[in-house]
């Protein structure tokens, strides 16, 4: 993907405020790849799945957000939003680069994008980052994946989301982040750097598994147009 078919915004546009919301609605965003992959045992679509084709392709047609905006986060959110600037901070200081915060970057190509916690200012390339503050049992298990490298490096429920940001930007590689305060001094933080390069079959195929989503957005978008005007022209003849 070439450099300008990504944009950012500016640093005035915060993760969480209504004007994030607009901007994201409509587009498949890191938190929801999850959701690009789910099936059931039998192989067929998940409501997981479905829920956020109907969402998304609803929130192109009525031009704003479905998401709720009421304020509520779970414990495991609210923990992460607590600890996100000092697990920031934890890793500029392990890595030696200054991040800077951003609130959305957008796949110009594609409706995609996502907001990562920051991106750190690299000498020759920015890198996106991605912490995350778990409950100490996963802060463990991800201790445990020390010596790994590629995908196996980053806790299973994580992998989507970073392949979603390296699919969806035009940056090299994405620093993960794991950050538990209660563990003893050298290993509160765990992190890898996830290059572009170490997961390119990877890449590649979450890349076509988000195409196919999207064109079923697009579709089932059609379709709720359709039916709008011909119940418009029911309702006009009627």
């Amino acid at each position: 993907m070439s450099d300008d078919a990504v944009s950012d915004l500016p640093d005035d546009v915060i993760q969480r405020t209504p004007a994030w919301f607009k901007i994201r609605s409509g587009n498949v965003g890191g938190s929801q790849a999850e959701s690009i992959y789910s099936t059931l045992k039998s192989g067929r679509e998940s409501a997981r799945r479905r829920d956020l084709r109907t969402r998304l392709s609803l929130e192109r047609v009525l031009g704003h957000s479905m998401e709720p905006q009421d304020g509520y986060v779970s414990e495991d959110m609210q923990r992460g939003l607590d600890l996100e600037m000092e697990a920031v901070t934890a890793l500029s200081e392990h890595i030696g680069l200054l991040i800077r915060p951003v609130g959305w970057i957008q796949d110009t190509s594609r409706r995609a994008g996502v907001s990562p916690d920051g991106i750190a200012m690299g000498a020759e390339n920015d890198i996106l980052v991605e912490v995350k503050a778990p409950r100490p049992a996963n802060h463990l298990s991800a201790l445990r994946l020390r010596g790994a490298t590629g995908l196996d490096a980053i806790p299973p429920r994580n992998r989507s989301q970073l392949l979603h940001a390296l699919a969806v930007s035009a940056l090299p590689a994405i620093y993960f982040a794991s950050f538990c305060p209660l563990f003893p001094e050298g290993l509160q933080l765990y992190s890898y750097l996830l290059t572009r390069e170490s997961v390119s079959e990877e890449l590649a195929v979450y890349s076509r598994k988000l195409d196919v989503f999207l064109s079923e957005v697009s579709d089932e978008e059609s379709e709720v147009r359709r039916l709008m005007c011909e119940t418009t022209k029911e309702n006009n003849d009627g």
